[in-house]
């Protein structure tokens, strides 16, 4: 069994944008953020590239339209959360 190439190259892809989603929390955290504005800013970088499938490929609504949703959650117990979003980011 030899190493399959593209799949490969599509998980050094993946481990290339998850250290980029860690590192711009990292980034966040030393300058004082918060640990939630820090998973937050997290997952706006995986949410801004198509690879990771975070806010892009969401299934089609019964109309046809892309419709999104996210939370979250401190360990306080504050939260927020939006539902059926449409549109841009």
């Amino acid at each position: 069994m030899g190493r399959n190439p593209a799949r490969y190259d599509v998980l050094s892809d993946f481990c290339f944008y998850f250290y980029r989603a860690c590192r711009a929390a990292i980034v966040f955290l030393k300058n004082g953020g918060s640990a939630t504005d820090g998973v937050e800013m997290a997952l706006k970088s995986l949410e801004d590239n198509e690879i990771t499938n975070s806010g892009y490929g969401s299934n089609l609504s019964i109309d046809g339209t892309v419709e999104c949703d996210a939370s979250i959650m401190e360990d306080s117990g504050r939260s927020g959360a939006v539902g059926a979003v449409w549109g841009n980011n």
